[in-house]
């Protein structure tokens, strides 16, 4: 009896607790509310952003009361365009299904929301770039070279597109304009850039402009200069841009003479000789100078053979080669000489027709020179050089040149001998076509212009006796380890031996082995 007690008290016991535990989970589920799931038709074809009663969720999943506003948006990533949702069960406040952000009360089941994707077939846009003034400079597209002012091309949507400005002498790139505001996320600010094309045609403007340059004018001799229409910067400097055309007249003081106009960094005159002329600004900062004297006459530059003679007309860097026509210089003037050696040939001296005191130093390349009141004729004088062998060799044998320093084109003899146990190898020189024939023993060497350096190469003589033995020669085999094996053989055969009697006769190994060593 008590038993059966016991028994229905445990049976009314667990009846109640699982009377508890199912009014808990259905009180918890009208609590939570009712599932809302939200996914895409194609994997990471897209970002989805939930939100309920205007809160962002962490996931695609959630619980939601009934009545509780849902507002669910989705942005397909390149290469997916969105269609529509797919909505379990179907839900009435989905008014335009095809729309990317809906909105919709949360109903009294559960739901489930698809974002509908497909795979977008890339197609092709117009490209179009459109320079301000294609002489300032051009356009390469994709490493290409694109010149004129419009070109349409045809490009697929998703290439890799890189645009490079090429700015002309004397020009600045200044910027890209993209004129259907379709590269929001672009840095266009460089003269290069790089974006991938997007879905829609693309219409980009380029601009180029000129580069300032500055110029200064400076005067030997007494005069004065003056700028049509310029006026002095606040660093003392005139401003010019690439190919303009400046109108510059010089006027010399009393009992003074107009010589020319000289100039350096390509800075180009209409006319150098005349004092009204016009001068034209080239890439780059320059100087102007105006010569003036109290008298003028004419230097004519010569060179004998084997170089040239050039000389400096301008107070600041930069030489002048003159014509065969004379040169007008003034009287007491100094200007820079510089004589320049052809290949094989040296500097010598100068010489004047009319005052070799007229040289600061006449065996110098470079020297200055003060004219004559006299026309007068300049030579630079040049001779050919002598030049030597230098005479190397490496271990294993001698080697010998013809003593001497010889002129460009002379033949001098190599020989080279081998010590016991060498051979020679060959020639080497730095020089191309200095060797007659590098392999050759004996041989010519044909003298550069300089001085040349040449190596004799020794290698060890190879030999072979075959009646001196080798290491291999004395080998009684193959190398395999007989001996090793015979031994190992010979011990296993005796312990199987030992075996043997032991079991036959019922003997111990102890008394074995000590009739083995006492019969020894």
């Amino acid at each position: 009896m008590k038993t059966k007690c016991f028994r229905c008290s445990f049976l009314f016991l667990l009846t109640f607790v699982f009377s508890l535990m199912l009014c808990f989970f259905v009180s918890a589920e009208g609590e939570e509310g009712r599932n809302l799931n939200v996914s895409l038709s194609v994997s990471d074809s897209a970002n989805i952003t939930v939100k309920v009663d205007g809160r962002e969720q962490t996931g695609l999943s959630a619980k939601v009361s009934a009545g509780s506003s849902v507002e669910i948006t989705v942005k397909p990533n390149t290469g997916y365009t969105f269609e529509q949702w797919n909505s379990i069960p179907v839900l009435p406040d989905l008014v335009d299904p095809s729309a990317t952000t809906v909105s919709f009360a949360m109903p009294d089941s559960d739901v489930t929301l698809t974002a509908v994707l497909q795979k977008k077939i890339p197609q092709e846009y117009s490209f179009s770039v459109t320079i301000n003034d294609t002489s300032y400079g051009t356009a390469d597209v994709n490493g290409s070279y694109w010149g004129a002012t419009t070109k349409d091309k045809m490009i697929l949507e998703g290439t890799k597109v890189t645009l490079k400005a090429n700015p002309n002498s004397g020009f600045k790139f200044t910027k890209w304009v993209d004129k259907n505001n379709v590269l929001k996320d672009v840095d266009l600010s460089g003269s290069e850039v790089s974006f991938t094309m997007p879905d829609g045609d693309v219409d980009i403007y380029l601009e180029f402009n000129y580069i300032v340059y500055y110029f200064n004018v400076e005067l030997q001799g007494e005069g004065k200069v003056e700028i049509d229409g310029k006026e002095k910067n606040s660093a003392g400097k005139y401003e010019c841009t690439v190919g303009e055309e400046i109108a510059i007249v010089a006027t010399p003081a009393e009992e003074y003479v107009f010589i020319g106009w000289y100039s350096n960094n390509y800075a180009e005159f209409e006319s150098y000789e005349e004092s009204t002329t016009t001068l034209i600004c080239p890439a780059s900062d320059f100087t102007v100078t105006a010569n003036f004297a109290s008298s003028v006459k004419e230097l004519t530059l010569v060179s004998s053979i084997g170089g040239k003679a050039m000389i400096n007309l301008n107070s600041t860097d930069g030489a002048t080669i003159p014509t065969d026509e004379p040169i007008r210089c003034g009287v007491d003037q100094i200007y820079k000489l510089v004589a320049i050696p052809e290949t094989g040939y040296k500097f010598s001296h100068w010489e004047s027709s009319v005052s070799e005191n007229a040289f600061s130093n006449p065996k110098s390349v470079n020297t200055d020179f003060t004219m004559p009141n006299d026309n007068c004729t300049v030579t630079a004088v040049f001779v050919k050089g002598n030049y030597r062998v230098l005479l190397e060799t490496t271990a294993g044998g001698n080697a010998t040149v013809t003593e001497g320093a010889f002129e460009m084109g002379t033949k001098v003899e190599l020989n080279a001998a081998p010590l016991p146990g060498y051979v020679f190898s060959h020639w080497e020189c730095a020089v191309g076509g200095v060797l007659e024939n590098p392999t050759a023993a004996k041989t010519n060497a044909v003298i550069p212009g300089s001085d040349v350096e040449i190596r004799a190469v020794f290698v060890l003589q190879a030999t072979f006796d075959p009646q001196v033995s080798t290491p291999q020669d004395t080998d009684d085999g193959d190398g395999f380890p007989w001996i090793a094996i015979l031994v190992v053989f010979l011990l296993s055969a005796c312990a199987i031996a030992l075996i043997i009697i032991r079991e036959k006769y019922n003997l111990s190994y102890a008394y074995l082995i000590k009739k083995f060593f006492k019969k020894q």
